[in-house]
């Protein structure tokens, strides 16, 4: 039988090493969400937008970036597997198809804010002024996570193609640098949780996200929409935080845990703060007075937030779970003679 003149294609291997495979996945899952999340942002404000001379500027960037996003989020993830799969040729095809997605991603970074900060822009945002205000904070949590995302497109890039290629290699000695000892039967017990709280993570983040568009542009919302925006944010910026701690994990390597657990605490403590504020604002008297300007969009704050409330122990149960078998079990309740281990500092 002949072969498929594919047959080449789909099989020539870059050389990718076993023990990069799994960081070729994280990242991409991590990309994955960054990219969703965007689009779920815009694509929300898009709607939002009215259809007038003064917003056709901005709404016609904000509408390119949240389906480039949509788009984005998939096609990173393609790109991962060609990684993951150890398949040079379509690694190379879909980095290609990435860099052009992402071009429209790099230039709408830079076309935002200018229509944003236009006169037209100005009188745009006025004219739906509450949905409208997440708009700035959406741009700068978009602004501040790019080079996070570049950062990670490069990790695919140099895992699954520059090191096998020995472009460039970075590796470390694994004698002078031993893992923490992390067992592979906890392994995925690790990608468990990390499923689990990013799950949380971003359906928080969705929920208040939504109810953040609700809250009308009077001064008795203030407040109320300070802590339920902070808290949207933050949800969708630890929905991939998780997991990248979850990766240290995973791939046992014991400096980026300590480094991402670090990360995941900071980002995780706006998290324990909102969960005190956020009912302190609902049931104040200006926070009733907000939710009655708009009583039903915003019925369900109430409802959302007592499960947010009801979660929270969870949530920290399956943090302490992944510190639990990434850390805790491999330095302190494991054997030294049956894995090798990284110096607790």
């Amino acid at each position: 039988m002949p072969a498929s003149p594919f047959a080449d294609w789909c099989t020539t291997p870059a050389g990718v090493a076993a023990d990069d495979k799994p960081k070729i996945g994280f990242y991409a899952a991590m990309m994955m969400i960054q990219n969703f999340g965007f689009f779920v942002m815009y694509y929300n404000i898009f709607g939002t937008i009215e259809d007038s001379d003064t917003c056709a500027n901005l709404r016609f960037w904000v509408g390119f970036f949240a389906l480039d996003c949509f788009v984005e989020s998939f096609v990173c993830v393609w790109m991962g597997m060609a990684g993951y799969t150890d398949n040079a040729s379509m690694f190379k095809v879909m980095w290609i198809l990435h860099l052009l997605v992402a071009l429209p991603y790099v230039l709408c970074t830079i076309t935002i804010p200018m229509a944003i900060y236009s006169d037209d822009g100005a009188k745009c945002i006025a004219s739906n002024e509450g949905p409208m205000l997440r708009l700035e904070p959406t741009f700068w949590t978009h602004c501040g996570l790019f080079m996070v995302y570049v950062w990670m497109m490069l990790s695919v890039t140099y895992y699954s193609f520059l090191k096998p290629s020995n472009i460039i290699n970075f590796s470390r000695d694994s004698d002078k640098t031993p893992g923490t000892g992390v067992l592979e039967t906890d392994k995925p017990q690790i990608v468990f949780y990390a499923i689990m709280m990013t799950i949380q993570n971003f359906g928080f983040f969705v929920m208040y996200y939504n109810i953040f568009g609700y809250l009308p542009a009077n001064s008795d919302c203030t407040n109320l929409r300070f802590w339920i925006s902070f808290f949207a944010l933050d949800c969708f910026v630890e929905s991939f935080v998780c997991v990248w701690m979850a990766m240290g994990g995973y791939t046992n390597d014991s400096g980026l845990f300590k480094a991402m657990w670090i990360l995941h605490l900071l980002v995780a403590l706006p998290y324990v703060l909102c969960t005190i504020t956020i009912p302190i604002a609902i049931y104040s008297d200006e926070g009733e007075k907000c939710i009655a300007a708009n009583a039903g969009p915003l019925y369900p704050l109430k409802p959302t937030f007592w499960v947010h409330c009801a979660l929270f122990m969870v949530y920290v149960w399956m943090m302490l779970g992944v510190t639990f078998l990434s850390f805790v079990k491999p330095v302190f309740f494991s054997d030294a003679t049956e894995v090798e281990k990284q110096p607790l500092f």
